[in-house]
């Protein structure tokens, strides 16, 4: 379970055929996956189409996979959908593969708003996976999507109870969401403050501050992590990201709540101006973490 805990969606390429052809497959499925790594996802699709025309079997599975994580890469959640429905016809069920392609296929579900077909999909991986922190998270977002509320918390406190370092700041953010949609927001802030003290400064940890700040009912303390939680995104992603917009808006909104009208209508004109810069484009970030960071 260790490689799959560290490489959870890379499957492998199995290969029948001469062993010339094999290395040339091989070689371009190998820079493919690769390239999908490092982000760059217009080049692994390029390189990775035409291996397809070259698999079959086990092999075709792989490569569907990674033309399906690809697509979902360049925000084209219906051809990932394509490709990775494929894939799955082509699994034996209850095998790695089969529940790696679940999984992926899960993602591009919760991006398409097939929220029962996404839960189905991410507790077919679970069966699998059950040691795989990042499954059972995946699995408690889909349930809280469709306000199945006791079994997101479920399936988010295992997930949190098999977190790594890694993990475990997003999987707090999602169980703190659960527990206050439940009305149990001590709880909730509780989460939230051991996984800030747990966690290095950054992104996430600027999320769960912006969480925290929002669920606090003391205004003051509110405002206080608010004011940390901008202040530690800012210095990590830079003043123009999404992330920045969207605590920027939820301080407007505790401002205003505080009488301070000037402050928020200051905090509302510097939101607006970031999402205008960003409209239309593919990445904009809620302040609650983002599944899509887990593909």
């Amino acid at each position: 379970m260790n490689a799959i805990r560290t490489q959870l969606y890379i499957l492998s390429l199995t290969l029948a055929m001469s062993t010339a052809a094999q290395s040339s497959v091989q070689q371009r499925y190998s820079k493919g996956a690769e390239l999908l790594r490092e982000g760059r996802a217009q080049e692994a699709l390029a390189l990775l189409q035409p291996v397809l025309t070259e698999t079959s079997g086990e092999s075709r599975i792989a490569v569907l996979d990674a033309l399906g994580r690809a697509e979902m890469a360049l925000g084209n959640p219906r051809l990932a959908k394509r490709n990775l429905e494929a894939a799955l016809a082509l699994c034996a069920p209850r095998t790695p593969a089969w529940a790696m392609v679940q999984n992926n296929l899960g993602r591009v579900y919760l991006d398409l708003h097939e929220l029962a077909r996404a839960e189905a999909s991410f507790a077919a991986a679970a069966v699998v996976f059950e040691n795989e922190s990042r499954v059972w998270q995946s699995l408690g977002q889909a349930q809280l999507f469709r306000e199945k509320h006791r079994e997101a918390e479920f399936s988010l406190r295992k997930a949190l109870t098999l977190a790594t370092a890694e993990t475990r700041a997003s999987i707090a953010s999602d169980l703190a969401a659960v527990l206050r949609k439940r009305g149990m927001n001590a709880e909730a802030a509780g989460i939230l403050e051991e996984s800030i003290a747990q966690t290095e400064p950054g992104q996430a940890r600027a999320r769960m501050r912006a969480n925290l700040g929002d669920l606090l009912p003391d205004r003051r303390e509110g405002l206080d992590q608010l004011r940390l939680a901008l202040a530690e995104m800012e210095s990590t992603v830079g003043p123009r990201h999404p992330d920045v917009a969207a605590i920027l808006e939820l301080y407007r909104e505790h401002l205003r709540r505080s009488g301070r009208k000037a402050e928020a209508a200051e905090a509302a004109r510097r939101a607006a101006e970031i999402r205008s810069s960003f409209a239309g484009r593919a990445g904009a970030r809620s302040v609650s973490v983002d599944w899509r960071d887990l593909m």
